[in-house]
This record gives structure tokens, C-alpha cells and sequence, in this order.
């Protein structure tokens, strides 16, 4: 089971946005081992105001988990974005506070997905691409 969350739909300007994710195992063994990049949580956004898109990437090395029933994994998000030098001053600006977790006045659309597989010895792997999709304002938006 995938989840996203932001602990509030509203935040004020300068208030830190608490998102995270989590997956949890809800089958029937005792554990499960997953292989993801870095993380297996993505959160990729739209800023609606603007309409800017906010990248999110990771490195990618291969990293298994063990997931066991009602023991979820539990991670934040902690920035992402990305500008070039020929961005313009306002964009550049922009992505440098989503960065920091600062996020500017506006409407956000998060449509994050968690991204791994599964592969029991001696069996077939499957992979998993779990979705969802959630919305935050910050400030007057």
C-alpha cells in the first residue's frame, strides 16, 4: 500500500511543508524484500501559479528493503528542482527556495509514485509503480 501525505492542505508562506511517503506490506508473509534506487519514493510536482514543473531525481544504485506487515517506510521529501543558467531570474530563484524547502506562495500538485520491484528466489520479477496524487496551497494561492 502506497500512501502520500501533506500533514496540512494549507500552509502560511515561511512554514515548513511536512510531505512524505510511505509503502507498506500488506501480504501475507513475514517480509518482503523490494529493490528501488536510492528510494524508492519519488515527488515530482507542478507549481500551478507559475505553472512550473519541479523535477524530482535521485541516483539510482541498486538498494533492497525489507518490508514486513504494519511496519511501513516512511520517508520526506526533502527538496528537488533543478534550473539552468540561461533559466530565467525568477525561475532560477524559485527552484533555489523549493531546494530549501522554502516553499513560495502558490498551488502544488504532487504526483508522486513509489518505483521498485519484487523478485523471490527462484521466481519472476515483478515491478511496481504505485501512484498518487495530492494537492497543497502555501500562502494566499
Amino acid at each position: 500500500m502506497y500512501r502520500l501525505v501533506s500533514e496540512k492542505p494549507a500552509y502560511a508562506e515561511g512554514e515548513r511543508v511536512n510531505l512524505y511517503a510511505e509503502l507498506e506490506y500488506t501480504g501475507s508473509e513475514s517480509s518482503v524484500t523490494i529493490y528501488h534506487s536510492v528510494s524508492p519514493f519519488y515527488f515530482p510536482m507542478e507549481e500551478t501559479t507559475r505553472n512550473y514543473g519541479i523535477a524530482y531525481v535521485m541516483n539510482q544504485p541498486l538498494v533492497p528493503t525489507e518490508l514486513a506487515p504494519d511496519k511501513p517506510l516512511r520517508e520526506a521529501y526533502v527538496g528537488s528542482g533543478g534550473y539552468g543558467s540561461q533559466d530565467p531570474k525568477a525561475y532560477i530563484e524559485f527552484m533555489q527556495r523549493i531546494g530549501k524547502l522554502d516553499f513560495p506562495t502558490g498551488t502544488y500538485v504532487v504526483n508522486g509514485f513509489a518505483d521498485f520491484y519484487v523478485q523471490p528466489k527462484g521466481g519472476e520479477k515483478t515491478d511496481y509503480k504505485l501512484k498518487a496524487t495530492i494537492t497543497f496551497k502555501v500562502g494566499g494561492a
